[in-house]
């Protein structure tokens, strides 16, 4: 007896006919769309407006609404009857700023079925090398949407992280140091770790997604201090701008993704893995920081080609793209998120960022709010550290008075 997974409920039920229905199928491809698209796996309920169209015939878009989804097909309501087999276009819109934009995706129907209601359902296999992109962001903002449904689901087994054991920070700066270095972000160290001044900042954290002993990624939410930002080498208008507005700022850095276990190559909208690990990290350190309501604001440098990602996670762009010596000398630009605005727009939603990143999820471990470098570490850190000579004097100064700092890292 083959399985199927239902539709409407979520449950697993058996579908005697299967394989007679299969055989009323001549062609050899629905048969091979019909069984992937059932067995490939769970739909999700998510009611959202959708036109549907035959292109065989003259007619005009039809309004419907999806019943439920997964990535690689959905199931709408329809009002006529259709045949396993044909070709249909959905249409998909999205409203940004006021403005329409859609695009159109083609599937094959690869079932038609009757609910409680006795409404006409019509399942449908994605045909994904035959999307028509209106707009690309649009289009991968749209697809980020459908995936955040999931991403709990690949991201099982990952836990997420505040680190506070010392050797596995050290670790974290290994990681981010191999992956740089790979992508000349950074100049080479004997230590074979990355880190800056900033990395020592009290309140200054980093994140980890690790997943039994292999370490998947970091992510680092550098707090404000007298040394100020990074990023403030090069944005230091926009930045003191929000402090003087009252803003309780952090900045992000020290994103990396161990490419032992992910193809960096890709681009994390068209890398289901890289946009799960990706979005796990963000969203830990984003839970971390609304639970201690000491950030209002995250800022971050970014190259301008991940700007729209950002984007999608309701950052906006502050300025134009500049030189950042941080970065090796390569391009950023400076983007910002208000959290509770964010938050607020985000429920909204009710879709995408809205069930992920507003979702609450428990920890396996509850976060170290009080966590602290201790002084040995950070002198055991320094004492014989080749970035040393890199640190500004005000840094140098700032963080002998925090860490007794001797030695030659501590001259």
């Amino acid at each position: 007896m083959i399985f199927k997974q239902s539709q409407l409920t979520g449950t697993v039920s058996p579908f005697d006919s299967l394989e007679e229905d299969i055989r009323s199928i001549s062609s050899r491809i629905i048969k091979v769309l019909f069984i992937d698209e059932l067995r490939r796996e769970e739909r999700v309920e998510k009611r959202m407006p959708v036109y549907y169209h035959f292109p065989h015939e003259k007619q005009y878009w039809t309004l419907s609404q999806t019943i439920n989804i997964s990535r690689s097909g959905l199931c709408i309501l329809i009002d006529r009857p259709v045949a396993i087999g044909e070709t249909i276009e959905i249409e998909i819109g999205r409203k940004l700023m006021d403005t329409r934009e859609v695009f159109q995706i083609l599937g094959k129907v690869v079932d038609v079925t009757v609910d409680k209601d006795n409404r006409t359902l019509c399942h449908i296999a994605l045909l994904e090398k035959k999307v028509t992109f209106h707009r690309i962001n649009n289009v991968l903002w749209s697809l980020a949407d459908i995936n955040c449904w999931f991403l709990e689901k690949y991201t099982l087994g990952c836990q997420g992280m505040d680190v506070d054991d010392l050797e596995e920070l050290k670790a974290a700066y290994r990681l981010v140091y191999q992956e740089y270095s790979a992508r000349k972000l950074c100049v080479p160290s004997e230590e074979q770790m990355f880190y800056n001044a900033y990395s020592f900042v009290p309140g200054s954290r980093t994140f980890a997604l690790k997943k039994g002993e292999d370490l998947l990624g970091t992510i680092c939410l550098v707090a404000d201090s007298p040394m100020g930002f990074p990023m403030e080498s090069i944005f230091p208008e926009e930045i003191q701008k929000l402090r003087n507005e009252g803003r309780l700022i952090a900045e992000v850095g020290a994103l990396s993704l161990n490419s032992k276990f992910i193809d960096m190559k890709k681009h994390s909208f068209k890398n289901f893995k890289k946009q799960a690990y990706l979005f796990k990290l963000y969203k830990t350190m984003l839970d971390y920081a609304c639970a201690t309501k000491q950030t209002t604001d995250f800022i971050i440098g970014c190259h301008p080609r991940h700007e729209f990602l950002y984007k999608y996670l309701n950052f906006e762009t502050l300025s134009p793209a500049k030189s950042y010596q941080g970065a090796n000398a390569a391009p950023a630009v400076l983007m910002r998120l208000n959290i509770p605005d964010a938050s607020r727009n985000t429920a909204l939603l009710k879709e995408g960022p809205g069930v992920y990143f507003l979702k609450d999820v428990k920890y396996n471990r509850a976060f170290n709010y009080d966590f602290r470098l201790p002084q040995h570490f950070v002198q055991d850190i320094l004492k014989n550290s080749t970035l040393w000579s890199e640190f500004t004097p005000k840094q140098k100064t700032y963080l002998k008075g925090l860490y007794d700092l001797y030695g030659p890292g501590g001259e």
